[in-house]
């Protein structure tokens, strides 16, 4: 969830075209909105590459669009006085057991999928709560 990403088996024309486009845009002591980028990077596909790029934009699109939502939530549960945690009451309890069980081998093991997002959930709102701290601290 720390950052939004579209998987892909290889990098396509429109990937080599951003990095060409970024290469070309930007030259030292001068700066180029992403949008100028992007549509550089568009002008220069053709109308198939166009036409193939659509589902990875659209992909990428919307996984941002996830990830957004995603921190803003941990943004919310970060600065709300009545959201102290989302442990529940055995889920440290469950992963430590999973993670001392010698039965399964060294590269594989089970978990309890809702302990375990449980925990993910509240390293989140921990590193939400720390970046919150870091800010306020450095405005002062």
């Amino acid at each position: 969830m720390n950052e939004p990403h579209a998987a892909a088996a290889e990098p396509g024309p429109l990937y080599a075209q951003v990095l060409e486009s970024t290469r070309l845009l930007l030259t030292p002591g001068r700066s180029v909105p992403v949008d100028e980028i992007a549509s550089h990077a568009w002008a220069h596909l053709t109308e198939q590459q166009r036409a193939d790029a659509v589902s990875v934009l659209m992909t990428s699109y919307a996984s941002q669009v996830h990830y957004e939502q995603a921190e803003q939530s941990h943004t919310r549960a970060a600065s709300d006085p009545d959201v102290t945690t989302y442990l529940g009451d055995f889920d440290m309890a469950m992963l430590w057991d999973t993670h001392a069980d010698t039965t399964s081998g060294p590269d594989e093991t089970t978990v309890d999928r809702r302990a375990l997002l449980n925990v993910l959930c509240e390293v989140e709102l921990l590193r939400h709560r720390l970046a919150m701290a870091r800010n306020e601290t450095s405005q002062d």
